[in-house]
């Protein structure tokens, strides 16, 4: 799956393409209780920190992870410290993921070449929020 940066973050609920990711579950963070916006908070720095680095290009987690985003303001400070927290982290593990993968030549051209394609657009989806 493909990733295109858009101009604004709220862009990307506009597909500009088949098969580029983008939201497909509409999350209202805004418009959920403090405790719902807790949970979906820790469900999602959960998933980013426990699993590996690419899981952001999973549908489930990049709709949580961009309804995050998008209703920051909406989330109490302690929900935006953690997933500001979470998405750095999981960034550090992929920016360490693909400095690993450089410095081991990553195998063959063919697994090479799939894998520098999902780092790369896990890369652009981190740099879109």
């Amino acid at each position: 799956m493909e990733f295109d940066i858009p101009l604004k973050l709220t862009d990307l609920e506009t597909p500009q393409r088949e098969g580029a990711l983008g939201p497909k579950a509409h999350v209202d963070v805004a418009g959920m209780s403090d405790a719902e916006a807790n949970d979906l908070v820790e469900q999602t720095a959960y998933d980013l920190c426990e699993n590996d680095a690419l899981c952001v290009l999973e549908q489930d987690v990049f709709d949580r992870a961009y309804a995050c985003a998008r209703d920051f303001a909406a989330l109490k400070p302690i929900g935006r410290i953690r997933i500001t927290d979470a998405l750095c982290s999981n960034l550090s593990v992929l920016s360490a993921s693909v400095a690993s993968l450089l410095a081991s030549g990553a195998g063959d051209a063919a697994d090479a070449t799939d894998v520098v394609a999902s780092h790369r657009e896990a890369l652009k989806a981190y740099a879109c929020p």
